[in-house]
Formats: C-alpha cells, sequence, structure tokens
C-alpha cells in the first residue's frame, strides 16, 4: 500500500511511501493509523504481497529468542512463523533443527536454512535424535510454534541446562501443564513470546522482509506443499466443497476478497444481483463449534 496522505508534525513518512501498516480495518479502501504502526517497504517488494503485522510477530520472536551464532536451535512447527524464524535463525548463524509432522514442511525448512530436520511422530526418538546432533547437551535455544500441549512437553525436553524456551504458539485452547520440576533443574528461561503489543508489531519488518522473501512463506504460497497436509485437511472439514451455487473461497480474509473481486471483475460469475458473504472462524478443528457457523462467531 502507498500513504495517501500525512498528518501534521509526522516525519520520516511521505504521501506516495510505499508501507505497510497496522490497522483494524481489513475491507476499507483507506484507513487512519499512527505513525508509529508504520514501516516503509524496499522497491523489492513493490506489488507484492506483503504481510507486515505477521513478519512483525516473527520478528519480534526472533529477537527476544536472543540466538547467537553457534548455537543449536530447534524449532518445533514450520507453519509461518517456523519457516520465517528458521531463516533469520539460521541467517544468525546458528545450527537450525526443524521439527514437523509434514515433509513438506521439513523441506520447506530445509530450504530455508535448517541444518537438519527431525519427522514429529515419536516423543522419545525426537529426543535422541536431538542429542546425536548435538552430541548429548541438547539445545541452547528451542522455539515452540505449535500451541499444543505435545509440542510444550517436547520443547521442555529438548531444550538444555541453562537454555531457553521461547513459546511462540498460540495456546487458544485451555490450561497447560508443564514439566516444573524439570525446568528447574535445568534452570532454563522461559519467554512468552506470543504476544499482543502493537508497538511491537512492525518491528523492522520491511527491510529485513525483502531479505527473507516473504512471498516465499505466505501460507497462500505454500500451494501444493499443503495440499496433503493436517491444516489444509481442517480446512476441508470445516469447509466442504462448494455446491448448490455457493462458491468456496480462499481461507484466508485477504485472499478470499481479492479473489472474489477479481471473479466479478472477469464476469466468470455472471451478472451479480446480490451477494451474500459468511466467515467462518476456522480455529479449533477439535471444537464443536468449528463444524457449526452459528457457533463459530463469524458474520455476514
Amino acid at each position: 500500500m502507498r500513504i495517501e496522505a500525512v498528518g501534521p508534525g509526522v516525519t520520516g513518512l511521505a504521501e506516495g511511501d510505499l508501507v505497510a501498516a497496522l490497522g483494524y480495518r481489513s475491507y476499507a479502501e483507506a484507513d487512519v493509523v499512527p505513525a508509529a504502526m508504520v514501516v516503509t517497504l524496499p522497491p523489492e517488494l513493490e506489488g507484492q504481497p506483503f504481510p507486515g503485522e505477521a513478519l512483525g510477530c516473527a520478528f519480534n520472536i526472533f529477537r527476544r529468542s536472543e540466538i547467537p551464532a553457534g548455537q543449536h536451535v530447534a524449532i518445533i512447527g514450520i507453519g509461518f512463523l517456523g519457516a520465517v524464524l528458521t531463516r533469520l535463525a539460521s541467517e544468525a548463524g546458528a545450527t537450525v533443527i526443524a521439527i514437523s509432522r509434514r515433509q513438506e514442511s521439513l523441506e520447506l525448512a530445509r530450504n530455508y536454512g535448517a541444518a537438519e530436520t527431525i519427522v514429529m511422530d515419536d516423543h522419545w526418538r525426537i529426543i535422541e535424535d536431538v542429542k546425536a546432533v548435538t552430541g548429548e547437551t541438547l539445545c541452547e535455544r528451542v522455539i515452540e510454534c505449535v500451541g499444543k500441549q505435545w509440542p510444550l512437553d517436547l520443547a521442555g525436553e529438548l531444550v538444555g541446562f541453562g537454555g531457553r524456551l521461547v513459546i511462540a504458539g498460540y495456546h487458544q485452547d485451555g490450561p497447560r501443564q508443564v514439566n516444573m520440576q524439570g525446568w528447574n533443574w535445568k534452570g532454563i528461561d522461559v519467554v512468552n513470546a506470543h504476544e499482543r503489543d502493537s508497538e511491537r508489531a512492525p518491528c523492522r519488518a520491511g527491510h529485513r522482509g525483502a531479505r527473507t522473501g516473504p512471498c516465499g512463506v505466505l501460507p497462500e504460497a505454500f500451494g501444493a506443499k499443503q495440499r496433503g497436509g493436517a491444516r489444509r485437511d481442517r480446512r476441508r472439514r470445516g469447509c466442504p466443497p462448494a455446491a448448490g451455487g455457493r462458491l468456496l473461497l480462499p481461507p484466508y480474509r485477504h485472499t478470499a476478497a481479492t479473489a472474489l473481486a477479481e471473479l466479478v471483475r472477469s464476469g466468470a460469475l455472471g451478472e451479480i444481483f446480490v451477494a451474500d458473504l459468511v466467515f467462518h472462524n476456522a480455529y479449533g478443528a477439535d471444537k464443536p463449534w468449528f463444524y457449526a457457523k452459528a457457533q463459530s462467531g463469524g458474520g455476514g
């Protein structure tokens, strides 16, 4: 997006600048945001989709992880965040061990600099594999990006003595239990990096994002790599194939709106008289409301 106007007293930003911004009106044609919520983007990103808030979160997690060169870093869960963190940690000189259930995600991690990849299918085997990589010392840093109990348990096992466990996953489905005895024994630091501090969201996302190649890790860009994955299976259960004159759009709000606009402009849908659009909150495939539109908190 580009800045249309700048208010009085604003410095460092000008009309016409290519920017990413943190706003709260996703479907509006224009928005007014504080200058602190805006970052300028380099010309390399002209015409490319740029998820400034999401990348800002990833950079903030990386900052709070404090990863120096030479450390072993285990990243559990290679989705958007895990992929970006793999690139950032490997560029920092760390030896990244990527752990994920899906082979497609492990391939993505290797492309983004992971030195080792481990399939997430057996708790104790994973621990032994990490010990083999690290020479029994385990990892100085472990970043949990899944938001579930088992990955959190696994993260506690993989962090070495005096290491740092960074919780980046969004734990939204209830309380968690942790092995406090093990955490105490190892003397580890625990950092909750999944935060909602808007002042940190745009955090250097612009210029660093150009090097990271955001289009390579956007969920939309996963394409065929995700078709056999668990995440896409959840979408299929929540969103059955289009039928009866209904149009099934992509699961991301911005992507769906863009796709629909292109279809309307092209005339592919014929003459449109009225459209009834429903957004279904697709979080929580293990919850009964995931399958019931009336209970999902979606809107029309």
